[in-house]
């Protein structure tokens, strides 16, 4: 007899129920293989030899069936379940029989946010969130390019931009709940004389910024926001001397037509709000001063 001789490599692309089974025919044999599959189950079996896959004591199989040729070939794994561990063996026939691979195992996810999905990758479309394209994704698409604009798609509907670098999809998760419900915000705390505050709204949403005792004249940038995000910055006086605001962030097209001036009292507190409208411009309105 001159059976086809194969390998099966690591199943990869695991997901709670599905999966890609790999192997080889290395060598055909009596010409090439006119069926390939791989059998499956949730017990070990010893090579099965030259039987049927409906005999091999697997008691799964998935089958192609056509010409081939000594060849690396994939099928994907349906219907599993979830947190369940599966050993595979690739098989092959030609016209003096049945082959077998040897046998490999994989345990499917028990959800669908595997720890292993981000970590470093510098985002081409997404800036300071890191992931990690070595590592095949199923979260939401399978693969890379779909996933980051599905991920900055939520983002985006959600009003928020977090930043990362995220070991873990519950960080990512975190960071986007205390963006949206965090009730202190970032704060901020510049010193006196002529200072710089770097308001980064792609953390949170809420921005608090307190004048030095001394009186500070500030000059806000801003970082991370994404078209159609609200935010807001909450400014309040300091202690005996009180701060100003030298120049506003991008251009900001103000309710009223002009910037309001910030409020001198002492231990008082200005709000104002800001929807993104474009690449470089604002929406800005008062929400309260003096207050």
């Amino acid at each position: 007899m001159n059976l086809p001789t194969l390998t099966t490599q690591a199943v990869s692309e695991i997901a709670p129920t599905t999966a890609k089974a790999n192997g080889t025919i290395t060598a055909i044999g009596v010409g090439n293989a006119n069926k390939r599959g791989f059998v499956y189950s949730l017990t070990t079996h010893s090579d099965p030899g030259n039987v049927h896959p409906g005999n091999s004591g697997y008691s799964n199989y998935v089958e192609e069936s056509g010409s081939f040729p000594a060849a690396a070939f994939e099928i994907e794994f349906s219907g599993l379940a979830k947190n369940t561990q599966y050993f595979v063996r690739a098989y092959a026939h030609n016209a003096d029989g049945y082959a077998y691979g040897g046998e490999v195992d994989f345990t499917t996810l028990l959800e669908i946010f595997p720890d292993e999905i981000y970590s470093p990758r510098v985002k081409s479309n997404k800036a300071g969130v890191n992931y990690d394209s070595a590592v095949p994704s199923t979260l939401f698409a399978d693969d890379l390019t779909k996933l980051d604009d599905e991920v900055v798609s939520i983002e985006t509907i959600l009003g928020v931009n977090v930043s990362g670098p995220f070991s873990t999809v519950y960080d990512w998760l975190l960071s986007i709940w205390t963006a949206l419900f965090s009730p202190t915000g970032a704060t901020y705390t510049p010193d006196s004389g002529s200072k710089t505050v770097a308001l980064n709204v792609g953390n949170t949403n809420i921005h608090i910024v307190s004048g030095h005792a001394n009186g500070t004249a500030i000059t806000f940038t801003i970082t991370g926001a994404q078209n159609n995000q609200p935010f807001i910055v909450s400014i309040l006086q300091g202690g005996t001397t009180s701060s100003t605001i030298v120049a506003w962030f991008s251009t900001i097209r103000w309710a009223g037509g002009s910037a309001p001036t910030l409020t001198a009292t002492l231990g008082k507190r200005d709000t104002f709000g800001f929807i993104r409208t474009g690449s470089n411009t604002y929406d800005g309105f008062v929400i309260g001063q003096n207050c």
